[in-house]
């Protein structure tokens, strides 16, 4: 009887010292799988970072051009203003020289 309790005791300890080994096995195997996973996302993370830089500098580039144009655009609208300025200042002097002319044909006549 003592032989069978001892035999079951023995036997109980090597069940669970394989289920103890097994699970250190699961554990380490899901922990590599872990390490993988977390380093595949690092190089993801470092990807998507250089990505984002470059789409960054892209943004800044595209918003500097967008600056001259639009301050080139202005350039030639102010250039523009003054042309019509100076074509309509130079039609109210016409325009003033012509009724001062027809003014003085009235005195005249």
């Amino acid at each position: 009887m003592s032989i069978l309790i001892l035999g079951a005791a023995l036997a109980g300890a090597v069940v669970m010292g394989l289920f103890s080994i097994f699970r250190r096995i699961h554990n380490y195997m899901k922990a590599s799988g872990d390490r993988g996973y977390k380093k595949e996302l690092r190089h993801r993370v470092i990807f998507f970072e250089d990505d984002k830089e470059k789409l960054e500098n892209q943004l800044g580039n595209q918003k500097k051009e967008l600056r001259k144009a639009a301050d080139k655009e202005h350039t030639h609208l102010e250039d523009e203003k003054k042309k019509l300025e100076e074509e309509l200042k130079k039609q109210q002097k016409d325009h003033q020289d012509t009724v001062a002319e027809e003014h003085d044909q009235l005195k005249r006549a």
